[in-house]
């Protein structure tokens, strides 16, 4: 009998030294095999563990006061003393971060394993996309590398998404083209950069038009009250309501004598000169009635 009561007691003991045991105890990191895990913890209530939100997720603990966010490794031991206002999701082993600084919180990124890799300086960071990402302070914005290193200065009020190489920038209410590596490739001069077609963008500059390439290299001199967008490497050009037509290349193969160029259908556009309707090739050349030639 008494060995009996000894079991009952050692067997009551038992159950309230496991129902005293925090809930984390129940999800240990190695089940899920991650080399290493992040948590949460509160002010007042360190490692007060209360649920995991999934596998990929930091572990949840709740506070009465602000959230905050620590790196540990699967045994739950601080991988360092930092502890962070903000952990995101992990996305291709950087973890973004935020840190309170000046009453502003700044974000970075970290490793798995709670390693800096950008620190936390930027208000924001957008999703990086072939290796580079745009980041926001003091209401300017830059592009960074996956390693944090700037590849331009955090001075733009906006850019635009990089395209065969080049993004157009806008910095003081004025574009600019940007390339890859961040070198710019014009001065920010200009009001307007368009939409590249055969590899010449249409810009304006104190209310007229030309177009650059892709080197920022002015190929058709900003000298023109219009401009059209290039076809088949052909584009109308405008005068003070007189136009012709230019090669992608920076070729008039028409004086700008016409009042007016309609669309090409193949390889014609009806157009009108001094009154009279004529018919202009792609070549520049003009035929009085294109059916009989």
């Amino acid at each position: 009998m008494k060995k009996l009561n000894s079991l009952i007691i050692l067997f009551f003991l038992l159950n309230i030294f496991l129902m005293a045991q925090p809930s984390i105890s129940l999800y240990p990191a190695q089940r899920y095999k991650l080399p290493y895990q992040y948590g949460i913890m509160s002010e007042r209530q360190k490692w007060n563990t209360l649920s995991i939100r999934s596998i990929d997720a930091p572990f949840i603990l709740l506070g009465e006061q602000r959230t905050k966010y620590v790196f540990t490794d699967p045994y739950f031991n601080l991988l360092d003393e930092t502890i962070y206002n903000y952990v995101g999701e992990n996305v291709n082993n950087r973890i973004p971060i935020g840190m309170v600084s000046s009453s502003q919180l700044l974000f970075g990124f970290v490793s798995p394993t709670g390693s800096i890799v950008i620190s936390p300086l930027y208000y924001d960071i957008y999703p990086f996309v072939e290796g580079r990402a745009e980041v926001l302070r003091g209401g300017r914005v830059g592009i960074i590398n996956e390693e944090g290193k700037k590849i331009t200065p955090v001075k733009y009020d906006r850019i635009g998404d990089f395209f065969n190489g080049v993004a157009v920038a806008e910095f003081l209410g004025k574009f600019l083209l940007l390339s890859e590596t961040g070198e710019e490739l014009t001065p920010a001069v200009y009001n307007y950069i368009g939409r590249f077609e055969d590899n010449l963008a249409p810009v304006k500059k104190n209310n007229l038009w030309g177009f650059i390439d892709r080197m920022g290299i002015e190929v058709i001199p900003v000298e023109y009250t219009f401009v059209s967008s290039f076809e088949l490497k052909r584009a109308i050009v405008g005068i003070n309501n007189k136009f012709g037509l230019i090669t992608n290349e920076g070729v008039l193969l028409t004086s700008i004598e016409y009042d007016e160029i309609g669309t090409f259908v193949g390889d014609w556009a009806l157009v009108k000169k001094d009154g009279k309707e004529l018919s202009l090739s792609r070549d520049g050349k003009e035929y009085i009635d294109l059916k009989n030639k």
